[in-house]
């Protein structure tokens, strides 16, 4: 009696650690040790982070070349650029598409300043005014703008650990959450060379035609 009682003990304690041990036999580990699906938190941070900062640079950005714009003449796309400017310092939220979208204004309007300093157009009263009024934000904008590579680059190596630590389930959603961050990581560096390469040619511009230039622009450059 006493004997069949702990047959039954042994046997059930085999059934209890059957599945670690076949577990453990393959190499697998048991259930209750696997891992919880990662869902990506900090590098949605990291993101919101990134798309604010690129938010403030650009902002700055616009409205400095809205006034640019209005010196030299293009008051139609002086108003787009105003518009473009209070949004975004107005808290618009920006995905990829709206990046995309204020990149594509800011070279424009870029193209079309750096026309008119290349070719050293004179400046009546009213735009010397629009140009000197230009200068503050566009040196805050290259301020903020300088702050954004290093951003870009620690958002991209989290969004890329989270995007290949996901599960086949989760790949796809993980990588649709990221997208506005992981598109403008990647623009980055051309908006952080061409913002200050346009600041140097407005800032010896307006050296050349002796318009006063505060002095925190030319620690600047």
């Amino acid at each position: 009696m006493k004997a069949n009682r702990i047959a039954a003990a042994v046997a059930a304690m085999m059934l209890v650690s059957a599945p670690a041990a076949m577990a453990a036999s393959f190499g697998l580990p048991a259930a209750s040790a696997a891992p919880a699906a990662s869902t990506g938190g900090d590098a949605v941070a990291m993101q919101e982070g990134l798309v604010k900062q690129y938010a403030e640079s650009a902002g700055y950005i616009n409205a400095a070349q809205a006034e640019l714009a209005a010196a030299f003449g293009f008051k139609d796309r002086a108003a787009e650029l105003q518009a473009a400017a209070t949004a975004l310092q107005g808290g618009a939220t920006l995905d990829k598409d709206a990046i995309k979208k204020n990149r594509e204004l800011t070279d424009k309007a870029s193209a079309e300043i750096d026309a008119k300093i290349a070719e050293g157009a004179d400046l009546n009263d009213e735009g010397r005014k629009h140009y000197i009024a230009s200068l503050t934000p566009f040196t805050k904008g290259v301020s903020s703008a300088a702050k954004l590579p290093a951003e870009a680059n620690t958002f991209s190596d989290a969004a890329q650990a989270q995007i290949k630590s996901a599960s086949l389930t989760e790949k796809m959603s993980v990588t649709s959450k990221l997208s506005a961050g992981t598109y403008l990581a990647k623009e980055i560096p051309g908006f952080s060379k061409n913002t200050l390469d346009s600041f140097k040619k407005i800032v010896t511009y307006a050296q050349d035609k002796g318009i006063p230039v505060p002095k925190e622009a030319t620690t600047l450059l």
